[in-house]
């Protein structure tokens, strides 16, 4: 007999889900208000929030302050938060020849992070030993059991889907080759994603922003321009899978021949690895004095990874190069922002992570777009060292939140 509708155990979880998530959102908050921002019953989220205490997935903090309000008569409201140490989650990133693991609780906080540098003889089987070499020297150095693990969650740019020789099709990459060498080294589930994706849930997750940005645009200098769009919370890939791509978004008619075909794409204006080969091929004595010195006069010293210092350095032609990108990127922040309409636009990458390059900017975007589109440019509070944390911020979604706090079907 075909059965519709929603089972308790669904039911269940969907409430628990909706309580965990208004926790991250809100912060710790009262078992009164959470019944009155999710319609259920007090005796509902009472003996909900009891059941998940028991199991040591939320906690309660103590009562709410009423420092300087006035005394009120009855019971005091007591906060109730998610307990971050219930269980971690491993977080992998490989991102220009470099793989980022991390493992961290739930709420983001690092319990420990290491870097493995891909050489030129790495293979897809050799790069995931190493993967799988740390993860448990991690879980050895923290005492941790593969029970206490949500799950993992990894992360690829598109150079690492090349190089894995991942399939795609329609936008979606098939990353079965890499889930079934994960589960033959672990009783554990496993995510996978884009690095964009994973960064913009660890933005709204773990970010420690109370409430955190409903709609915002997250967007990734690297060796391309990745973007993605964030939609009450959300991420939102479009109908295609295949939204805010904006590597090939034109910002100069005349600028530089994209592999596209077209020319003044934003990849080829402003990504870090533009900006650096604009760099390199205009390093001199007399162009780039102070960076020619700095290095010795050696080009060869020269990093993708340091161009946000060679811009403020103060030489000539980098100050030209700065400025001529400044104004294509204006133009590309006023078009995505008639576009999306977001609350808040926040930049990721090198050049970011430096205050001097952010106070340039968002005073150039204050004097040609306005101080009120200024206010909305906005750095991501994670570094590049710390970029592991988007496979983190994936598992605890997938693994956690998603389940209502279930780890596992036993646990239900």
């Amino acid at each position: 007999m075909e059965q519709n509708g929603i089972s308790k155990l669904d039911l269940k979880r969907r409430n628990r889900m909706q309580i965990i998530k208004l926790l991250q959102q809100q912060g710790p908050t009262s078992r009164i208000d959470l019944s009155a921002l999710l319609e259920l019953t007090r005796a509902a989220v009472t003996i909900i929030t009891n059941e998940m205490i028991e199991q040591g997935v939320l906690y309660e903090k103590g009562e709410v302050s009423t420092v300087g309000q006035k005394a009120s008569r009855g019971r005091k409201k007591i906060l109730i938060d998610i307990n971050r140490n219930y269980k971690f989650a491993f977080g992998i990133a490989l991102d220009h020849k470099k793989i980022f693991i991390g493992l961290s609780n739930i709420g983001g906080e690092v319990l420990e992070k290491r870097v493995y540098e891909l050489r030129a003889n790495d293979t897809k089987e050799s790069m995931m030993q190493q993967i799988f070499i740390n993860m448990r020297e991690m879980m050895t150095n923290n005492c941790l059991t593969e029970q206490q693990i949500l799950g993992a969650g990894i992360c690829l740019n598109r150079r690492a889907i090349r190089f894995l020789n991942l399939k795609v099709e329609q936008n979606v990459v098939d990353y079965s080759s890499l889930e079934r060498m994960f589960v033959r080294e672990f009783h554990m589930p496993v995510v996978f994603d884009s690095i964009i994706t994973g960064l913009a849930a660890a933005e709204i997750d773990f970010s420690g922003k109370y409430p955190p940005d409903k709609s915002a645009v997250v967007i990734r200098f690297a060796d391309n321009v990745d973007a993605t769009l964030v939609v009450d919370n959300e991420i939102y890939r479009g109908y295609h899978n295949n939204a805010m791509n904006l590597g090939h978004m034109i910002v100069n008619p005349d600028g530089k021949p994209c592999r596209c075909g077209k020319r003044g794409c934003a990849v080829c204006e402003f990504s870090d690895e533009s900006v650096y080969v604009d760099i390199v091929n205009m390093f001199s004595k007399e162009k780039t004095p102070n960076l020619f010195a700095a290095k010795n006069g050696n080009p060869n010293l020269l990093r993708v990874a340091e161009v946000n210092e060679y811009v403020l350095l103060g030489d000539e032609g980098v100050e030209e190069l700065f400025d001529q990108m400044l104004k294509s990127f204006v133009l590309f922040l006023n078009n995505l922002i008639a576009i999306t309409d977001p609350q808040r636009i926040i930049f990721c990458g090198h050049l970011f992570e430096n205050e001097e390059f952010m106070k340039r900017l968002k005073e150039y975007v204050a004097r040609e777009l306005g101080s009120e589109i200024a206010d909305m440019v906005a750095a991501s509070y994670l570094s590049q060292e710390h970029i592991y944390l988007s496979g983190c911020a994936l598992a605890i979604r997938r693994f956690f939140v998603e389940r209502g706090g279930f780890g596992t079907k036993a646990e239900e």
